[in-house]
């Protein structure tokens, strides 16, 4: 689809998303009754446990606290493979962002997902201008990416070389590793990278 690569097959931000959307194991908030549950979602893995990682931005003081983090034991009903691993009060959510992460027995990363109680350009984010860490690693054609602060929707872009992943959300100084494809000359510097956030786009907007 169009809405998904350029012109030039150069993947949009949205292909990452929907690539993501379609992960067969990932986590989803839903709101209901006043409440904000946290849902998992496994179609294909079998696990006995993850542990769960909820940190808690609030947009107020712009400060980032961990709120809960746990071994949760799955036990999925057969109907319909989701299970409630978490559960808020909505009222008690105003002004805050919630960032959710679920990671295997190993400790990796299963899936991250977000929780926002207002629309997006009333959030208060960190300015991160200047606060990214990047580093090629040429052997293995990995990017390492990392932040001082919370990065939102961090977006990688350069006209040759196309990233394993995009647009995510970074956690302060948490190291990403993207795999790179593409023609890397020699001489390739990691600024030639533009990279684009959420962070950055609404404190233009001030």
């Amino acid at each position: 689809s169009w809405s998904l690569i350029d012109s030039d097959f150069k993947e949009k931000l949205a292909y990452y998303f929907t690539m993501r959307a379609f992960n067969p194991e990932l986590i989803a908030f839903r709101e209901s009754d006043g409440k904000v549950d946290l849902l998992y979602s496994n179609h294909a893995f079998k696990r006995t446990q993850i542990r769960l990682e909820i940190r808690e931005f609030n947009v107020k003081d712009v400060k980032l606290t961990e709120i809960f983090n746990d071994i949760i034991p799955i036990k999925l009903p057969s109907k319909d493979n989701k299970q409630v691993i978490h559960s808020f009060d909505k009222r008690a959510l105003e002004k805050k962002l919630l960032i959710a992460t679920i990671f295997n027995e190993n400790d990796e990363m299963i899936h991250r997902n977000y929780f926002v109680n207002a629309e997006w350009k009333h959030q208060i984010l960190p300015n991160t201008e200047n606060m990214f860490f990047l580093k090629y690693n040429s052997d293995k054609y990995i990017l390492e990416i990392r932040s001082d602060q919370i990065v939102f929707f961090m977006m990688l872009q350069h006209p040759e070389l196309h990233f394993s992943d995009n647009g995510f959300t970074l956690m302060p100084n948490e190291t990403k590793k993207v795999n790179v494809q593409g023609s890397i000359h020699r001489n390739f510097c990691e600024s030639e990278i533009k990279i684009f956030t959420l962070n950055k786009y609404l404190n233009k907007l001030d």
